[in-house]
């Protein structure tokens, strides 16, 4: 590529007149923006009270479940033998 060419050289294009919507979710609010060309027509940001913001009570909750599961699943192989152990007496 020869320098002259370099897209840096180059002016940007205006911005189109189309309309654009933006949400950005982050850890502590809920951001969003509609612009149409370099108008920006409403732009908000949400904050999230703490106490719905901290993932370790979900994570907690997703771990018990597997744990569960686990344990259902272990509990229901070990069944025909705990039988068959049950029938020999």
């Amino acid at each position: 590529m020869d320098k002259t060419e370099c897209v840096l050289n180059k002016k940007p294009e205006p911005a189109s007149n189309e309309t654009v919507w933006a949400f950005d979710l982050g850890k502590g609010s809920i951001g969003e923006a509609v612009r149409r060309g370099n108008e920006f027509l409403h732009k908000a940001s949400l904050l999230i009270p703490a106490e719905f913001a901290e993932t370790k009570t979900a994570a907690g909750r997703r771990r018990m479940w597997r744990t569960h599961r686990k344990c259902a699943v272990d509990s229901l192989r070990a069944l025909p033998r705990i039988q068959t152990i049950a029938n020999s007496f």
